[in-house]
This record gives structure tokens, C-alpha cells and sequence, in this order.
């Protein structure tokens, strides 16, 4: 799995250890969008060898906010609503390999259950962090595959924090499930960047031109 530099996948200082678990990579790769200028959107990509079970994930931020759609949930937008809500694309969810309700296995919230990554937390699904559990239907088996996407997180640019996340699969032994702790941040697109760089450039030439073009007395 390419890794980004977004992230660093690690153990959590909880001390799990991840010989025998079928989770094995954790990344995130930003979206390009230009429908919500001041965001970065990052979708949650997992390595996985095992059939899917559960999934939590926690992210706390230190500064900056997370996206929250006005017509979003906590699960991916019906393809059919995206023409009339162009900004529910990159709303921020929890998903089961797609971007949509028509892309994604069928995908459950537990709702008020917390991640078991922290057993004093309380379940959050808000601008202020996440905190959430969630599944296949039951009778859905998902087998193992890489690059899955599991989640979708829109920050603004200015946001600092961390993602935990943890998943099982079968065979997975219940004392011996890694969690993968991963730095994240919001930055600007590059097109922004590079926007931005133009008029720097532009606001330059336009002072050096007015200084060096004024007409004598």
C-alpha cells in the first residue's frame, strides 16, 4: 500500500502488539475538490487479509474542525442526492469500500457504542472529533483486499489531530488486535496552493510595474 505523508501508521501506545492481526496497513489519500474551499478531504484506506468485521475509530483533534454536511450522516450519500447537494460527496462518514450508499456494503452504525480503543470514551460524531463503531449487515462477508476504503474525514485546512483506528476480521484473536494511531491534518489543495502563489506573483509585478512606470515630472 503507498503510504502518504499524511501518515504514519504505528501501535498505539495502549501496547497492543499486531502478530496475529489480519489488519495490516492503514493510510489516507486526499480527495481533490473544489467545492468546499478552507477543506481537505481524506479518505481512510485499509490492507486487510481476513473476512471484515467490525470497525473504530477515534480522532481527536487539537485544532481546526471536522466537515459536517448539512443533508450528511454518519454513513455514505445516495448517489441520487449528489446532483441536487453538490458538498454531500465530501461529507464526513464511516463506509464499507465505496463513497456511496450504492458503492459501499451495506454498512451499519452501531450508534451510541463507542470505540472500544477507549473504554471511558462516549460515542461523538460531530465538528468538534469522531468516535464511532460500525459494520457489515449481518450475513455480509467482506474478503480481504487492499486499498478498501473505510472512511471518509473533511477537515479544515487548519486542522490538527490524530486518527485511531482499529478493525477485526475473522480469526482475529480478541487480546491481539493492533490499532494503528495516524497523524492527520488539513492542508490546502494544490490548486489552491498554486492559486495562491499566482497572485503573490500577480500583487509582485503589478508593485514593481506602478514603481518603475510612473510618469515623470
Amino acid at each position: 500500500m503507498k503510504r502518504v505523508i499524511l501518515l504514519l501508521a504505528g501501535l498505539s501506545a495502549m501496547g497492543m502488539s499486531s502478530s496475529q492481526a489480519a489488519i495490516v496497513g492503514v493510510e489516507t489519500q486526499p480527495v481533490s475538490q473544489s467545492l468546499l474551499p478552507g477543506y481537505t478531504v481524506l479518505d481512510v484506506m485499509i490492507d486487510f487479509t481476513d473476512i471484515l468485521r467490525s470497525q473504530e475509530m477515534i480522532l481527536t483533534l487539537s485544532s481546526g474542525e471536522v466537515y459536517q454536511d448539512p443533508v450528511g450522516g454518519s454513513l455514505p450519500p445516495n448517489e441520487a442526492f449528489l446532483p441536487f447537494f453538490p458538498t454531500f460527496e465530501f461529507d464526513t462518514f464511516v463506509a464499507l469500500g465505496g463513497a456511496t450508499q450504492q458503492t459501499s456494503y451495506p454498512t451499519v452504525d452501531a450508534g451510541l457504542f463507542a470505540a472500544d480503543i477507549d473504554m471511558n470514551s462516549t460515542y461523538q460524531f460531530d465538528t468538534a472529533g469522531l468516535n464511532i463503531t460500525w459494520f457489515a449487515l449481518p450475513g455480509t462477508d467482506i474478503p480481504g483486499q487492499n486499498d478498501f476504503m473505510t472512511a471518509r474525514i473533511t477537515l479544515t485546512n487548519d486542522a490538527v489531530g490524530t486518527l485511531y483506528y482499529r478493525g477485526t476480521t475473522d480469526g482475529d484473536d480478541p487480546n491481539d488486535v493492533q490499532v494503528f494511531e495516524l497523524p492527520v491534518s488539513g492542508v490546502p489543495e494544490p490548486s489552491s496552493v498554486l492559486l495562491a502563489c499566482l497572485a503573490i506573483v500577480a500583487v509582485g509585478y503589478c508593485r514593481v510595474k506602478c514603481v518603475f512606470s510612473q510618469p515623470k515630472l
